[in-house]
């Protein structure tokens, strides 16, 4: 699988979060199983008392839970507060919310520029 083929089958996993067909998804955790053998996913680990541990804006991740065997798209968000949550997806509910506690997350790679 080419580095083209394997972001498109991530993108149309993400995109289509809630409704996924199952080849799709297999296609999606092949090609994310790929791309971080090839290291061009970097693993960032977060750390409650590090702000800087987690991502900086609200864009898509794949995000690590402790009590899960495979990583599952998130977002970071940060309250009114100053404080922040991960949530599902695009969604409006947090991991915190299903029990689930985040320990890391990858940066997807970015699509290459079509000249």
């Amino acid at each position: 699988m080419t580095k083209e083929k394997a972001l498109a089958a991530i993108e149309n996993y993400l995109r289509g979060s809630l409704s996924v067909k199952a080849e799709d998804e297999a296609k999606a955790w092949m090609a994310l199983t790929e791309l971080k053998d090839m290291n061009l996913m970097e693993w960032h680990e977060t750390f409650e008392e590090d702000p800087g541990s987690f991502p900086d804006d609200e864009r898509t991740v794949l995000v690590s839970c402790m009590s899960c065997s495979e990583p599952m798209p998130g977002q970071w968000r940060v309250d009114e507060d100053g404080g922040g949550n991960w949530y599902v997806g695009d969604l409006d509910e947090t991991f915190q919310q299903d029990g689930l506690i985040v320990d890391g997350w990858w940066e997807l790679p970015k699509k290459p520029e079509v000249e």
